[in-house]
């Protein structure tokens, strides 16, 4: 579920850079030691990867929680 990459992309963002979403794919992948197989699963439409969807669902309620912020696309 998307809630449990919560922490772990706040604790990546917490350094107060700038870092692209890839990025923070990357590292909450290593913080929870999600397979490369895991990373490679896609939804159903087959359109997105599974886990990239759930760090995007955090991301997005990060934001709108106002504990995180976007300053420009994909970063």
């Amino acid at each position: 579920m998307f809630e449990e990459t919560m922490l772990p992309i706040m604790e990546f963002f917490a350094d107060g850079k700038e870092h692209t979403l890839s990025e923070a794919y990357e590292s909450v992948a290593l913080k929870l030691g999600v397979s490369e197989e895991e990373r490679r699963l896609k939804v159903p439409s087959g359109e997105q990867r599974v886990f990239n969807n759930r760090v995007q669902w955090a991301v997005t309620y990060l934001k709108q929680a106002r504990l995180i912020r976007r300053v420009k696309r994909a970063v």
